[in-house]
């Protein structure tokens, strides 16, 4: 037998198709196990996206508390009340505004794991592609490689605009928390001051 123009022993193509089997078997096992990574990551992200939703809901009933006892006012000779009320309302808006922070961060994280995994399955396709010869391969099948290859490019693409989104986020997070910060202590200083 002939295989790309060298002759090979009946032996030698046994060897060859048991390595190719261990070979496949390998690859398999490691695809499972990042598919085993990005589930638990999938869900570690779920995890925490609910933990964020219960804090948001705790943080927003307690500002409603907060404004409610501002907007009712009675603070003569107690101006201390009405700065830590102030305070806690203020500390109650950027902790609200981190969480919502950390939320859309986890979303575009999801994001990314749904691409890996949609990246990983087009591998897997093109794998079984390239296991084919060239050299018999239909157009339809060459085709359908470029396809595929498209597809991951793109694949690629959505995820490397997802970390310049990420990092865009996190520029702009340490921007907004030095102006938040600054506009507090300037709202807390104007109470100090009356």
């Amino acid at each position: 037998r002939r295989v790309h123009g060298v002759a090979i022993s009946d032996d030698e193509q046994l060897s060859d198709n048991r390595l190719s089997k261990r070979v496949h078997f390998a690859v398999q096992r490691v695809q499972r196990q990042e598919e085993l990574r990005r589930l638990r990551n999938a869900q570690e992200i779920q995890r925490q996206l609910e933990e964020i939703e219960v804090k948001l809901h705790e943080v927003e009933n307690k500002g409603v508390e907060v404004e409610r006892r501002l907007r009712e006012g009675n603070f003569t000779g107690r101006e201390t009340l009405e700065y830590n009320l102030s305070k806690d309302w203020f500390d109650l808006i950027n902790e609200k505004n981190g969480l919502q922070r950390n939320e859309y961060q986890l979303t575009i994280h999801a994001q990314k794991v749904e691409l890996e995994d949609k990246h990983s399955r087009l591998q897997a396709r093109y794998r079984e592609h390239m296991v084919k010869e060239e050299s018999i391969k239909t157009s339809t099948e060459l085709e359908e490689e470029k396809k595929l290859l498209q597809k991951m490019v793109n694949v690629i693409e959505q995820r490397d605009k997802l970390e310049m989104l990420l990092d865009d986020l996190k520029t702009r997070e340490q921007l907004e928390e030095e102006q938040m910060k600054h506009a507090v202590e300037k709202g807390l200083a104007k109470l100090k001051s009356r």
